[in-house]
């Protein structure tokens, strides 16, 4: 489930976009792997017209961080995520339009450190 979105536009025409997530969590078939329930930081680039919103699956340009577990759905953690991506979302850009995984992963988990539930 979508909990909120940011967009850029890249120099190249195509679209940026960040985005929290809920999941529920469990097992995953399409991956095989049994998923934890919480919080994810999807980011995607895609090209945009009036309508339609056209991704590239399976890019490398594309991926998920997951940020933070939870037994239950929580609007505090929704909040405090969304507040901290929202401080650093233009940073967040210019990593991601570098294609810095590893920094995009450091700043996620840092999350992590700042809210403890």
């Amino acid at each position: 489930m979508k909990i909120k979105d940011w967009y850029k536009q890249k120099e190249n025409g195509l679209w940026m976009k960040i985005e929290i997530i809920y999941s529920l969590g469990g097992m995953n078939y399409f991956s095989g792997r049994n998923e934890p329930r919480g919080y994810s930081v999807a980011f995607t680039t895609f090209e945009k017209d009036k309508n339609f919103e056209r991704y590239i699956p399976m890019s490398n340009e594309n991926f998920r961080i997951f940020a933070k577990e939870v037994k239950r759905k929580s609007k505090k953690v929704e909040r405090e995520l969304v507040e901290y991506i929202d401080s650093i979302a233009n940073e967040l850009f210019k990593m991601y339009e570098k294609m810095n995984k590893e920094e995009i992963f450091n700043k996620i988990r840092e999350f992590n450190r700042i809210y403890k539930q």
